[in-house]
């Protein structure tokens, strides 16, 4: 499992969990096991550890947008109450435990050395951070920040990808790149990380 703590080195505590693109758990760390058993159903009992739907269909969705097909009733029996879910919409997968909500985030990884033959999928669960309490207009004025710039940026701060972000945005992924780049530039980092970083010297 070398190949995903490698991965989970360039993350900042998130819960990691492996499945095999028939959906079979083959790794799941400590952070996504304290995730997942905070989540709780609506009696306010906590359940047995069992991966919640939400990141199976988030799987399905990875695995249709590939042109991967699998038989939804593999995994049916595992699920258990959806109220201790969240996803606000089409775009946003959240997982909501007892104290954070969290976004569902993943990628298929090929064999190596044989491209487009993928052998699992990597789902990361990484904590929602608000911008309560950060001025981003500010942040904006201090960086010399266009409008598109200024958009970008907070969400960013938000936690969201570059698809989502141009989703959110209307605007394709490239330009949301390009803008990020620009930021960044007008911000000297080098990392969405030093970004968040600065942000927050505007609280």
């Amino acid at each position: 499992m070398s190949i995903f703590d490698n991965i989970v080195r360039n993350r900042a505590n998130p819960g990691v969990i492996v499945f095999s693109v028939e959906l079979i758990l083959h790794y799941i760390n400590q952070e996504a096991i304290n995730i997942i058993s905070n989540c709780h159903n609506s009696d306010g009992v906590k359940p047995q550890l069992h991966i919640p739907p939400i990141i199976y269909d988030y799987c399905l969705k990875i695995l249709r947008d590939h042109g991967i097909k699998i038989n939804p009733s593999q995994y049916n029996a595992h699920f258990y109450p959806l109220t201790c879910l969240k996803s606000p919409d089409n775009n946003t997968y959240l997982l909501k435990s007892m104290a954070e909500d969290y976004h569902i985030r993943g990628f298929l990884i090929e064999k190596q050395g044989n491209s487009k033959n993928y052998t699992h999928i990597f789902i990361l669960l990484e904590k929602v951070i608000e911008s309560h309490g950060i001025d981003i207009s500010l942040a904006a004025r201090r960086y010399k920040l266009t409008k598109r710039e200024e958009e970008v940026i907070e969400l960013i701060y938000g936690g969201f990808a570059n698809k989502d972000i141009a989703k959110k945005m209307f605007i394709s992924v490239h330009t949301v790149k390009d803008h990020i780049k620009n930021l960044m530039r007008k911000m000297d980092v080098s990392s969405r990380g030093e970004v968040v970083a600065k942000l927050r010297e505007f609280a």
